[in-house]
């Protein structure tokens, strides 16, 4: 397996990974910060998800995996009472603190355990809206609303 030119994290910082899933995408899916084990199907050491969203996860572990490689994963969110088993591809080596940084990308993913990430990732918390006009908390719903479009959209043209 060769290694990315520029060395082991080759121009890879903390705000790579916002741009790794793609622009776009990354600013159009909403993220669901979390601690997630993750078991890689290929005998490969564990990982921990970071982070969550519909089209990918950050995830830490020992060992690097190579942008371009295929990940085949299962894992389980907090309050799911399935497990979800899904293929991913690395899109880069990101830094991070502690272990090795991944950037995947989910590429097979059946239709339930899109649901059950969205339903995860939907759970994000709302604006205070106790003291809002009624026409303020709509527009807050609506504004969840044109997110949760916008990270379909980006998935649909992956």
């Amino acid at each position: 397996m060769s290694r990315p030119p520029g060395g082991f994290f080759a121009a890879s910082t903390a705000a790579s990974h916002n741009a790794a899933m793609s622009h776009d995408d990354r600013r159009n899916t909403p993220r669901s910060i979390t601690a997630v084990r993750i078991e890689p199907l290929d005998g490969g050491p564990m990982m921990v998800a970071q982070d969550i969203s519909l089209g990918g996860m950050l995830v830490t572990t020992r060992t690097p995996r190579w942008p371009g490689a295929l990940v085949p994963v299962r894992f389980k969110l907090p309050r799911q009472a399935r497990a979800i088993r899904a293929t991913c591809r690395v899109v880069e080596l990101v830094e991070v603190p502690r272990g090795v940084g991944l950037s995947l990308r989910f590429l097979k993913l059946a239709p339930e355990a899109q649901n059950a990430i969205h339903a995860f990732v939907d759970q994000r918390p709302l604006p205070d809206y106790d003291d809002l006009p009624v026409s303020a908390r709509v527009d807050g719903w609506v504004q969840r609303i044109i997110e949760d479009c916008k990270a379909l959209k980006a998935l649909a043209q992956v």
